[in-house]
């Protein structure tokens, strides 16, 4: 599993109505993630026919859930 984020310039928007500009020159922007908890199954290998994977599928996890559907 993988974290993506992205940046773009809300200038116009996003600081105080387009009151306050971003300050480029302090480019390159770092981004620190803190209590950050992942859930999940090891990657199913489509090729194994002996998958070993069956238990991720199983309605006790919350990703199985109707909602995540």
């Amino acid at each position: 599993m993988k974290i993506e984020a992205s940046l773009w310039d809300g200038d116009s928007w996003a600081t105080d109505g387009g009151q306050t500009k971003i300050n480029w020159s302090m480019a390159p922007f770092k981004a620190h993630f803190q209590g950050f908890d992942i859930s999940g199954c090891p990657k199913i290998d489509s090729n194994n026919n002996n998958n070993n994977n069956k238990d991720c599928f199983l309605p006790e996890h919350w990703w199985n859930s109707e909602k995540y559907w």
